[in-house]
């Protein structure tokens, strides 16, 4: 109930604002937060986060989520784990008393200046962090910078507008609640439970049948997990990963589908398995794996193909510590949420998840068993649970302490150098482990992976009518990709990502990630010859002005980003702001090694940090296999729509920055791409930081299209050319543009259906560690064809290869699909006559084949179409730059 004041007839309570906690610290845990800020989204709802005190260590039971108040006297609140809790609350004047399962909790509201070290701690740096270490639930919200303000005048606040949270598409795991001593200790009223002294007098034979405390193995890495169901003729094979190298235990799982008939899924073919090569074996501490080549017999990470892939497993809780059986033989407890995955429709990659809290709770009732063949570490079986009833048995066994492993193919065009390792940085993981190197394979083991580095094909000729030290079009090097890549690459039994080295020349970029070849994020470039131009950035060092082959920390950085961006990770200025770590661009990363207030001391190229991040680095061991493994999911996905990470972000108001988007024609014709340009200008008094690059291509602008209907498509970007992109301050009164032609992505066709359809474009970054957005829409009209030509034009120009050639900006010459499409909508009938003339063609302008140019049907035939969704090469995207 309310006290005085408080909620009187319709009007809510005011809970917003910092809190401290008045009753005692809690003696078991999880406990509550010493302090707690509620920010306001609106009135009734917001975001939150909790403080221990300052010689507090228990795990929060509120540490960053989500608050709700719900008339007439109910709180609900995010929790650690995640979910969504509600609580009955009694708010007296300033006391606040929350009730937790019986237990009272009681706040009181903090004085505005008067907060201390909790309430002061708790800047945006504060918040940032929570937000990622709790990827599924947790995130930022938009409070004051502690050095100072994104406007250089006072707080950022003052009727901002607080965009709602945006939740990851994906599920992933976060940390587990630490178990309870308390409920672990034996109870001395336990007939079972003999005390030291009458132990002692007991026969050996008779005290060996006495339960002793056990704590369950359960070392880092990959375990093998197989599940039978009862009554069912299917096996679940997969994996689980267990890692506590974030100082709390986090764990996660893949499960593959496959028939009891036959041998199904029990030999692999590929590398680490009894059927497989060698495998590697010893671990250095949480870094990686490296050393010796072990036996054949060892078992390995296992590979399963993504058509059989059946569901993700978002582990909540792990109990190893028990009161134990006799004889050893210690249980293991996991809790798990179980996401189902429905594999997607033919023509697309990406499937969806049932949504949280998935589809089924499963426990996995486990005792430790001895470790049968293969197997080299801790062994568990035992049974399925689901709502206490056994559903089937269930086998766990660690094979490695990498959490996944891949290959990287590195592939050289004539007069391109390939990047080599470099002396291991003194503070480096890898100089830790005592290495006295850095190359891809320890940048891979700084995410828990296991790489295997193959230096594949030399001085590969470079392509008829191409200058390769010039820059490449996006056309000709997808083309070069696409000729050279392994033909017997399988990705069902390997995950193979392919890098090309190719010459190009100072100020095209320094790489590139094609989302798909063929299918997916299976192949990325970098150019040897560009460089470091003083143009991108003043803090270069001694790479300024310099070619990649001859600055090689910086090179082997440039290419490992890329290769990071084909396992689906996207650029720390929209996940959390720039930093010293491989998923920040390169221009940025100087930036911060040089500015007076940078992350990390040091200087560029000398000091580059050639590790992932801790965000980066969770997300890499956590997500679903699909969603990183090449050929799976398509490149953004997963992170909180396309580049929106999962946080509250500040909107800034029409008075500080105005954005305004245009087409270039407000009507179109059905297969028809129109060309739309954005504006930001500063309308403030005070520079503004924001990215110096707006394209939708270099990962800071998001267009969305929403149709008639109010379905919402994510224009993502084919080519993402971002590797001089920046934050750089807005100057009072000046703009900044960027257009795209919006027709196709490796998510569908932008205009499909007559009607009204809105445009939306979102400017996003992080500056000074706070998430800020602008956006504005307009309106297009896609008219309803009125003639048999358009009718005809609609259907043969909406097909995957022309849009795939119009994403590469024309000249891929080798769809040659879309370019015996585009060619007859061109030349129509053999007649001038206007009317033979599509209306979409319209949007093809600059972009249309030579009328000469003849496919004989060998050719049309080399790239297949999409088919039961395994797509050809004709819906390539790509991601440049880093």
């Amino acid at each position: 109930m309310h006290g005085p004041g408080e909620g009187i007839g319709d009007e809510p309570p005011r809970l917003g604002g910092p809190w401290l906690r008045v009753s005692p610290a809690a003696s078991g845990e999880p406990a509550f937060p010493a302090s707690l800020v509620l920010h306001e989204a609106t009135s009734t709802s917001g975001r939150y986060v909790g403080r221990r005190g300052a010689t507090e260590t228990a795990f929060l039971i509120w540490d960053a989520g989500t608050w709700q108040w719900q008339p007439p006297d109910r709180l609900s609140m995010s929790t650690s784990t995640d979910r969504l809790e509600t609580y009955r609350v009694d708010l007296s004047g300033s006391d606040l008393s929350i009730d937790v399962d019986g237990q009272r909790v009681h706040y009181r509201r903090s004085a505005e200046g008067q907060t201390g070290d909790a309430i002061a701690a708790m800047g945006e740096r504060a918040m940032s962090r929570a937000a990622h270490e709790h990827q599924n639930g947790a995130a930022r919200a938009a409070s004051p910078d502690r050095e100072g303000t994104l406007l250089g005048r006072g707080p950022i606040g003052g009727g901002a507008k607080v965009v709602p949270v945006l939740r990851e598409p994906l599920p992933v795991a976060g940390p587990v609640r630490p178990e309870d001593p308390s409920a672990l200790t034996p109870d001395p009223e336990d007939p079972r439970f003999v005390l030291p002294g009458i132990a002692s007098e007991l026969r050996p034979e008779v005290f060996q049948r006495f339960p002793r405390f056990c704590v369950a193995d359960l070392p880092d890495g990959c375990y093998r997990l197989t599940v039978r169901p009862d009554g069912e003729s299917t096996t679940y094979r997969g994996t689980l990963r267990v890692d506590s190298a974030e100082g709390s235990t986090t764990a996660s799982g893949d499960l593959y589908r496959f028939s009891n008939r036959g041998f199904e899924g029990i030999f692999e073919t590929s590398t680490g398995t009894l059927a497989g090569a060698h495998v590697k074996a010893a671990a250095v501490g949480k870094f990686g794996r490296f050393g010796e080549l072990a036996p054949l017999h060892r078992l390995g990470i296992p590979i399963y193909p993504r058509n059989r892939y059946h569901s993700y497993l978002k582990v909540t809780g792990v109990r190893r510590i028990s009161f134990g059986s006799p004889h050893g033989r210690c249980p293991l407890r996991i809790t798990a949420e179980e996401y189902r995955y429905t594999q997607p429709p033919a023509g697309s990659f990406n499937g969806t998840f049932s949504p949280a809290p998935g589809a089924r709770t499963v426990v996995l009732s486990l005792t430790s068993a001895p470790a049968p063949f293969g197997y080299t570490g801790a062994y568990y079986t035992g049974t399925l649970l689901e709502g206490g009833v056994e559903r089937g048995s269930v086998e766990l066994g660690w094979v490695s302490s990498s959490f996944r492993r891949c290959t990287i193919e590195v592939d050289t065009l004539d007069g391109a150098v390939a990047p080599q390792p470099v002396p291991a940085h003194p503070s480096s993981r890898a100089a830790a482990a005592g290495l006295a190197q850095e190359d891809f394979r320890t940048m891979m083991a700084s995410a828990g992976w296991d790489a295997r580095i193959e230096y594949d094909q030399v001085s590969i000729p470079v392509p008829a009518g191409v200058s390769a030290t010039s820059c490449w079009s996006d056309a000709n090097l997808h083309n070069l990709m696409a000729s050279v890549r392994r033909a017997t690459t399988d990705l069902d039994k390997e995950w193979r990502l392919h890098l090309v080295v190719v010459p190009a020349t100072m100020g095209c970029s320094r790489g590139i990630m094609y989302d798909q070849i063929g299918v997916p994020r299976e192949g990325v470039a970098s150019f040897s010859d560009d460089g470091y131009p003083t143009s991108n950035s003043a803090n270069f060092g001694t790479a300024a002005n310099q070619t990649q082959r001859n600055t090689p920390r910086a090179f082997l950085r440039s290419a490992g980003h890329e290769i990071v961006h084909g396992f689906n990770q996207v650029h720390q200025e929209g996940e959390g702001g720039a930093d010293n770590s491989i998923m920040t661009t390169t221009p940025s990363v100087a930036d911060v090694l040089g500015s007076a207030t940078g992350g990390a001391p040091g200087v560029f190229p000398d000091d580059i940090r050639l590790e992932v991040n801790d965000h980066v680095r969770h997300h890499l061991v956590h997500f679903p296999d699909v969603a990183v493994r090449p050929g799976g999911l398509t490149f953004g996905t997963g992170h909180g729509g396309q580049f929106i990470p999962q946080a509250d972000r500040y909107e800034f108001g029409t008075d500080e920055l105005e954005l305004t988007v245009t087409a270039l024609h407000d009507t179109v014709a059905v297969g028809e791409p129109v060309l739309v340009s954005w504006t930001l200008t500063n309308t403030g008094s005070d520079p503004v930081p924001v990215p110096t690059d707006l394209r939708n291509q270099a990962t800071h602008a998001a267009v969305t299209v929403i149709d008639p209907r109010g379905g919402s498509r994510v224009m993502s970007p084919f080519v993402i050319e971002c590797e001089t992109t920046s934050i750089a301050d807005l100057q009072p009164g000046e703009s900044r543009t960027a257009e795209d032609r919006v027709f196709w992505s490796s998510n569908g066709f932008a205009f499909t259906t007559p009607g009204p359809h809105v445009v939306d474009v979102a400017i996003q970054w992080t500056a000074r560690e706070i998430p800020c957005l602008v956006r504005a829409s307009t309106t297009i009209t896609v008219s309803t064809p009125v003639s048999p030509v358009d009718d005809s034009a609609a259907g043969c120009l909406l097909h995957p290869q022309v849009g795939a050639y119009v994403a590469l900006g024309g000249g891929a010459t080798h769809l040659t699909e879309a370019v015996s499409r585009l060619t007859a909508m061109s030349t129509g009938n053999g007649t001038s006559d206007e009317a033979a003339r599509p209306a979409a063609l319209r949007g093809f302008e600059g972009l249309l084949p030579p009328a000469s140019l003849v496919l004989d049907q060998p050719d049309r035939e080399r790239l297949p179409e999409h088919s039961s969704g395994q797509a050809a090469a004709d819906a390539a995207g790509a991601g440049r730059g880093r």
